[in-house]
């Protein structure tokens, strides 16, 4: 039998996105310093389990949304994030951008909290650094992030 930390990082991806699906949990030992992004650069890329990504995106349940769009530009409205809403997260993580331009209003706040998702909102790349900690820790974290100013 393998010991946990020999499994490669691409398998255990594999079975962090299925346990997610199913709403389970990854022992945190399989879990412990895995990254799903795996780099992110100012203003330009990101690398999410090994596809590089030139636009904003979204990643639920393991599964990346590219080129995404918000309504309103430099705002996340709740219609924005339905998707999540709908995959109920226990966290969500927000990249605001570069320079943090993306607002999350009260409006959008208020929707996730009704749902009992909890919002951490900060510039992309803290919020990349964010989102991997909770997920190699085996918390049930969505995020959506603009990789721009």
């Amino acid at each position: 039998m393998n010991h946990p930390k020999s499994l490669p990082a691409k398998t255990v991806t594999a079975l962090k996105k299925v346990c997610l699906k199913e709403k389970t949990r990854v022992p945190k030992t399989l879990m412990a310093g895995l990254k799903m992004i795996e780099h992110y650069k100012t203003g330009s890329h990101m690398i999410v389990d090994g596809h590089i990504y030139h636009q904003d995106l979204k990643i639920i349940r393991g599964q990346v949304t590219d080129n995404w769009w918000r309504l309103q530009g430099h705002r996340l409205d709740p219609d924005d994030i339905k998707d999540v809403v709908h995959a109920r997260p226990k966290i969500l993580v927000v990249g605001t951008g570069y320079a943090g331009n993306m607002h999350v209003p009260d409006i959008t706040r208020n929707a996730l909290s009704k749902y009992n998702i909890d919002i951490v909102a900060e510039i992309t790349s803290n919020a990349t650094n964010t989102y991997n900690q909770l997920f190699s820790e085996g918390e049930d974290v969505a995020g959506a992030f603009h990789l721009t100013c």
